[in-house]
């Protein structure tokens, strides 16, 4: 009789962990990517909010300066003068969130997913064709994930021709 309370205990106890793994093997999945399409929302709002910024800094003349904060918890975010680009990109997505290789415009910004070895990786470019990007003297500035929003004073310092925009990091 008591062999049988262990053995009916131990039964129910590998029955509740099999449910459990089963469920979790369904939620986990729709989880980690409603977390993905939640950071992919968030990319594109901080990266249009920072680009309004630029186009307002640009209009507004010379001597014009302005601050903006930017949250990068995931990706890496590239500031490249030389091309007149700001690119960023996440890596290691479990699900597209477009088709691979297309380009997807959100007014001056662009999205790209493209596809690595067993994941995807999406890439976000603001180019710049009427203005002189420029970032505290540097050639190429990469800025890494950090817990703390990185802030940038956004100045318009006039030109000759095209307006240069100066980006530097407070």
């Amino acid at each position: 009789m008591r062999g049988q309370v262990w053995i009916e205990t131990v039964l129910y106890t590998f029955i509740g962990l099999t449910l459990m793994g089963l469920v979790l093997g369904f939620v986990y999945p729709r989880i980690q990517q409603a977390q993905e399409r939640s950071l992919l929302q968030q990319s594109t709002t901080s990266l249009t909010g920072l680009d309004d910024l630029i186009q307002l800094v640009m209009t507004r003349g010379p001597g014009n300066v302005k601050k903006a904060s930017f949250s990068l918890q995931r990706g890496t975010l590239t500031i490249d003068p030389q091309a007149e680009t700001i690119v960023f990109e996440i890596t290691e997505l479990h699900t597209p969130p477009s088709e691979p290789g297309a380009a997807i415009p959100f007014g001056n910004l662009i999205m790209r997913t493209i596809p690595t070895d067993d994941s995807y990786k999406v890439q976000y470019t603001l180019q710049y064709t009427t203005l002189d990007l420029s970032f505290e003297g540097e050639q190429i500035k990469t800025f890494q994930a950090s817990s703390v929003p990185y802030q940038f004073l956004v100045s318009n310092e006039g030109g000759n021709g095209k307006p240069r925009i100066v980006l530097s990091v407070q």
